[in-house]
């Protein structure tokens, strides 16, 4: 399916730099809101009008800008992702390789201890992937499985120095799982909310 190219805020795109940048020598704790201005080169009136606080920007990375650049890139290589051995492994080299574009915020944020939030924010979009499982199904649980699963993987596959290739990381991510998450998955079919035509984020 063709859609529109993504367009990510120029602004919120600007604070998420700043914040990151500024992360490479402090600590998010220490990071002052009127520094992430300074440094983004945005009004006052214009960040408040993006982002409620430090962690917002955080959330919009990982749900707007790393997400649909996986999202978008399922969609214009036209993979219809399937629950199968095939579908986790396309998926995967596709998430391993925007995530190698993103090593160092994702580097940054594990050295801030934001892993546990990566993992939320991943789960929230499994879910939203599979889209017809029932909230009162015990196989909800296999999503957080699998979201920690490969968060965790994907993050000690960074910090090792990304040595293993993409599709080698990818095979072995899928054969650990197929002989028993794969499995249950495949009655869900396809992850159809995931070729809805997103247009545009803001």
């Amino acid at each position: 399916m063709a859609v529109e190219k993504i367009k990510i805020s120029k602004v919120k795109l600007k604070i998420v730099s700043a914040l990151f940048n500024l992360l490479k020598t402090n600590s998010f704790n220490k990071i002052k809101i009127s520094q992430i201005i300074e440094v983004a080169d945005v009004s006052r009136p214009s960040y408040y009008r993006n982002f409620s606080d430090k962690i917002s920007i955080i959330n919009y990375f990982i749900k707007n800008i790393y997400n649909w650049k996986v999202v978008s890139k399922l969609i214009n290589n036209n993979l219809n992702i399937n629950f199968d051995e095939v579908g986790f492994t396309k998926f995967y080299e596709i998430s391993l390789q925007i995530s190698l574009e993103f090593k160092e915020y994702f580097l940054i944020l594990d050295k801030n201890n934001f892993s546990g939030l990566i993992v939320d924010l991943t789960t929230e979009s499994g879910f939203y992937a599979i889209g017809n499982m029932s909230n009162n199904s015990i196989d909800k649980y296999l999503i957080n499985y699998l979201t920690g699963f490969f968060c965790n993987i994907r993050m000690q596959w960074l910090k090792n120095g990304a040595k293993e290739s993409i599709h080698d990381m990818a095979v072995f991510l899928t054969n650990v799982l197929k002989d028993n998450v794969i499995k249950k998955l495949e009655k869900y079919q396809s992850c159809n909310n995931i070729n809805e035509d997103r247009k545009s984020v803001v």
